[in-house]
């Protein structure tokens, strides 16, 4: 993502979960990539889908908050 490649970003992010669903940093990752994309509704379902994992994740209420 870094390099600009947000869709190849996405499509690493949505294999990892599904490798592994509870992988929150993966989540975490998707959510701040659809944020960058400002595709919003799914950048706030990923930082929810982190906060359910990790209730204590203070990262992804904020970034939730901000979008």
């Amino acid at each position: 993502m870094k390099k600009g490649k947000c869709y190849r970003a996405v499509t690493d992010f949505t294999r990892a979960i599904g490798r592994d669903p509870n992988f929150a940093e993966a989540y975490y990752n998707r959510g701040y990539t659809w944020y960058v994309m400002n595709d919003y509704n799914r950048a706030i379902d990923d930082f929810t889908r982190v906060i359910e994992l990790e209730p204590n994740n203070v990262y992804a209420y904020i970034e939730r908050g901000t979008v």
